[in-house]
């Protein structure tokens, strides 16, 4: 692999139930985490500027009401919102990275879950979501974010999607 710029952001589909089964799961998210990121450093001269982002918050599945879907929604956020905005920044440090990490967490509602209107599902951001996702990661990196013409509720129009 030869990239310039990696961002890693994994998390959300670690959080559930049969991925993210034991407390030692978290060991085993954070070596896998870092194989990654070693591949992608091994595969390129010179090395690339490695990134990594704190996924979204989990803010639950909607559904009919029941003690599966509780239940799954209750692991999912553990994971999501209260284990990985503390783990991903610990292996981005053991990793030395020369970037923070990229607050996606914070940027998209946080532990506050204030945002979601952007989470239809509960899951996956809509439009202005991943609008906010974008302009969070290209700031991050320094770089111009999503031109200021395209505003929210405006993306999918803007760029030739009907």
């Amino acid at each position: 692999v030869r990239a310039d710029i990696v961002v890693v952001m994994l998390g959300t589909n670690d959080g559930r139930p049969p991925n993210w089964n034991s407390p030692s799961r978290a060991l085993q998210y954070e070596a896998d985490y870092r194989a990654l990121v070693d591949v992608m450093r091994a595969g390129s001269i010179p090395e690339p500027k490695v990134y990594v982002a704190v996924p979204p918050p989990f803010y639950g599945h909607s559904g009919p009401a029941g003690a599966t879907l509780a239940a799954m929604n209750a692991s999912v956020k553990a994971v999501v919102n209260d284990t990985l905005p503390a783990l991903v920044p610990r292996i981005a440090r053991g990793l030395g990275l020369r970037t923070e990490p990229i607050r996606v967490y914070d940027a998209l509602g946080g532990s506050a879950l204030s945002q979601p209107d952007l989470f239809p599902d509960g899951c996956h951001p809509n439009d202005d979501g991943y609008l906010i996702l974008a302009r969070t990661v290209l700031q991050a990196m320094g770089l111009e974010a999503v031109p200021p013409e395209l505003q929210r509720g405006e993306v999918p129009v803007a760029l030739g999607f009907q």
